[in-house]
């Protein structure tokens, strides 16, 4: 996902993602790359309403043919984003194909951040290199394996900030933004190792005791614990930056730490320079990942 997909920004703010190794930012930094997004504030209990005294309220139209099932899991997904989040009383409702929520104060940055759909996915680095303006990366071509060249995408063109995630058991390129530098770095992934639908809980959480402030605590089922350990022990083996592990949502490389060493026992954690409402937010996506895209088509808020 690009810093603007769809008028979607990637809601999270510069940090790193650290599994139990060391976190290396893309420009050696201590921050990964992220793109930036529109800024919100968790736990408003109060704000201006909508036209005529109503709160302000989005409709979202499902893409493609949902079923009913779909989008009552669409609807009641978007309820626990909401709240997640910290919006005030949120209301859902399904109206045919498309579904409307309102909540006390939210912004249109809020309701869009609700609309991404939360594909969450770890993909081994392969290569990596800054974006040049009016330029080539400085990578280049890099083989994925025997039969896939990949080209390292120049992400400081804006046009080359696509998701191009849609095949999970395939390598891909992607992009990120290193905000501590103000730069976008191109990147070249293999197939995902671990997918977001087996994250089995996902939370918000204050690290009062190390001050690490605030992070998002991943837990993995069965199948994704299993993984979790088998990737980041062969990666634990690698030079740079085949040793780091990318942390793609929807599309966009959200942070990459290196990793030092096999991470069993089925837990992560996200952790960096995180406001608690950017926590908040990616932990209401991550959690709620939606069955179909949904495209923000109105809005109503105060003049």
């Amino acid at each position: 996902m690009s810093a603007t997909r769809g008028g979607v920004g990637v809601l999270v703010a510069a940090a790193c993602a650290v599994l139990l190794g060391s976190c290396t930012g893309a420009g050696g930094g201590t921050a990964g790359p992220t793109a930036p997004g529109p800024t919100a504030t968790a736990g408003a209990s109060s704000g201006p309403s909508g036209a005529g005294g109503l709160p302000p309220e989005a409709t979202y139209t499902l893409q493609g043919s949902p079923s009913p099932a779909e989008v009552r899991q669409v609807a009641d997904r978007l309820q626990r984003r909401a709240q997640t989040m910290g919006l005030a009383a949120p209301k859902v409702e399904v109206r045919g194909a498309a579904v409307s929520l309102s909540a006390a104060g939210a912004t249109r940055e809020q309701f869009a951040a609700l609309a991404q759909q939360g594909h969450l996915g770890f993909r081994p680095v392969l290569a990596l290199a800054p974006s040049v303006p009016n330029g080539a990366p400085a990578q280049g071509a890099v083989s994925a394996d025997p039969t896939t060249t990949l080209q390292v995408p120049n992400c400081s063109d804006a046009a080359q900030r696509t998701d191009r995630q849609s095949a999970s058991g395939k390598p891909a390129v992607a992009c990120g933004y290193a905000a501590e530098n103000g730069i976008w770095y191109g990147f070249a992934l293999g197939p995902v190792a671990v997918d977001g639908t087996d994250v089995s809980a996902v939370k918000a959480v204050e690290d009062t005791q190390n001050g690490a402030g605030w992070q998002i605590d991943l837990t993995f089922d069965a199948v994704g614990a299993q993984a979790f350990a088998d990737v980041t022990g062969r990666l634990a083996a690698q030079p740079s930056p085949a040793n780091q592990f990318a942390i793609v949502l929807d599309g966009a490389v959200v942070s990459h730490p290196a990793v030092a060493s096999a991470v069993p026992g089925g837990a992560a954690v996200i952790s960096g320079s995180f406001t608690e409402a950017e926590a908040r937010r990616l932990a209401a996506l991550i959690g709620n990942r939606l069955p179909v895209p949904l495209l923000l088509t109105e809005t109503t808020l105060p003049n």
